[in-house]
């Protein structure tokens, strides 16, 4: 499809239409094979902006360039946006368990939760799982986790003082 401009109105309206309904604002896609040598690499990612009167879908792509790109003539998958969470926090927990490293003191500084120890509770990182979630042993005698996005705490230092 060369360009949309070729079909009759009514034809431009209902594929610009279905374009806009696939791919809305915030979609997120991948480059497969863009045919411009100003385009994006293949398999780099980025987000709708808008579709065009014209069917042509604006990109802000991962790699900081903006691009447009066209229905038949570029090649494109939507991303699994599940598959994409996964994927990111898989990557918060490897930084999280590089940071938050077995014996590292933290004090509490919010957690939403019931039972949860009071603001300013000191406790002694266990581990990190691949959820993300700090496992922390609270010298309150309380094990409870720091649930990513839920909870914040703040380092205070390495190994508990025995002094």
């Amino acid at each position: 499809m060369a360009s949309l401009n070729l079909l009759s109105p009514k034809a431009r309206e209902i594929i610009v239409s279905y374009i806009r309904r696939t791919y809305p604002q915030g979609t997120r896609i991948e480059a497969i094979r863009l045919n411009s040598i100003k385009a994006p690499p293949n398999g780099t990612q980025g987000t709708v902006i808008k579709v065009t009167d014209n069917g042509k879908m604006l990109v802000k792509w991962d790699n900081g360039i903006r691009y447009g790109i066209v229905l038949g003539e570029d090649t494109y998958k939507k991303v699994d946006a599940e598959k994409e969470m996964k994927q990111a926090i898989k990557r918060i927990a490897w930084h999280f368990k590089r940071q938050y490293r077995k014996g590292t003191r933290v004090m509490l500084i919010e957690m939403h939760d019931t039972d949860a120890p009071p603001k300013g509770t000191l406790g002694t990182v266990t581990g990190v799982d691949d959820n993300a979630t700090i496992m922390v042993d609270w010298d309150n005698g309380v094990s409870k986790g720091l649930v990513f996005g839920m909870s914040e705490c703040r380092i205070i230092g390495d190994k508990k003082d025995d002094k």
